[in-house]
């Protein structure tokens, strides 16, 4: 199970990477909203690897059903290596690319703001909220922790609905 871990996390994790470099560039050039939502896509695809580990693993054990557990281990296992490396392309491209990623993130929220009509003191308190984040991000490791929120939990619900499904899978298989 290892060697099927260590493989396919790396694998995922070099997409990860790959595709958070590429959203970033992609999101200099489009704008963030289209960087958001292409970062999520891109996401999801790097960790429908972990389907493909679990097919894998089972067909190393000779076909055998593969436990909910196991799938679940498989599973979390790579998403947190994927994440990783998530985490640390995003403090390449944080620090090196846009390092004043949270103010061009607040001038656009306060642009979205202003033109729904919001107040300006809602607009000056979103932006000292972003500002607050902004030092925090400064802390590499504090960057790292809130950076690894982001892709981890995709990664989970990407495991649990692969898990289910090789369940399914593998019940329908023992009926025949």
């Amino acid at each position: 199970m290892k060697r099927t871990i260590i493989k396919y996390g790396l694998l995922s994790g070099a997409m990860a990477a790959v595709l958070m470099i590429s959203t970033v560039l992609i999101s200099m050039k489009m704008g963030l909203d289209a960087g958001a939502l292409l970062g999520y896509i891109m996401l999801v695809i790097s960790f429908m690897v972990i389907w493909f580990a679990m097919l894998s693993y089972k067909k190393s054990m000779g076909g055998a059903r593969l436990s909910f557990g196991t799938c679940i281990k498989i599973g979390l296992a790579i998403s947190v290596i994927s994440s990783l490396f998530y985490v640390g392309a995003w403090l390449i491209a944080y620090y090196y690319m846009i390092p004043d990623f949270w103010g061009q993130y607040a001038k656009h929220a306060a642009d979205i703001m202003r033109r729904d009509h919001k107040p300006e003191s809602a607009i000056t308190a979103m932006y000292a909220e972003y500002m607050k984040y902004k030092e925090w991000y400064k802390n590499p490791l504090i960057n790292a922790a809130f950076t690894f929120t982001e892709p981890f939990p995709v990664g989970v619900i990407v495991t649990l609905i692969s898990a289910g499904i090789m369940q399914i899978k593998s019940k329908k298989k023992e009926v025949k």
